[in-house]
């Protein structure tokens, strides 16, 4: 079965470091998907909602981001 739609995770950014290195921040740990790296996107393989293939807390994940980046710009100040 599956899901026809192809998703692109909104909680993931890429970043090149020095010497042109990519390096990934953010990427939520996911089951039942297929990922098309060369995009970046996933099809769901299984009939579960989108929500379901995140194997961690988005909500978590977000709370813990934000609260870096408030700690990098007040360092910055």
């Amino acid at each position: 079965m599956g899901d026809a739609w192809q998703y692109e995770p909104a909680e993931c950014f890429e970043v090149v470091a020095p010497g042109g290195a990519p390096i990934e921040y953010g990427r939520l740990a996911r089951s039942n998907v297929a990922w098309e790296n060369e995009f970046g996107t996933f099809r769901i393989l299984a009939d579960i909602e989108e929500r379901d293939t995140r194997l961690e807390d988005i909500s978590a994940t977000i709370k813990t981001s934000c609260l870096w980046r408030a700690q990098a710009t007040t360092r910055l100040l």
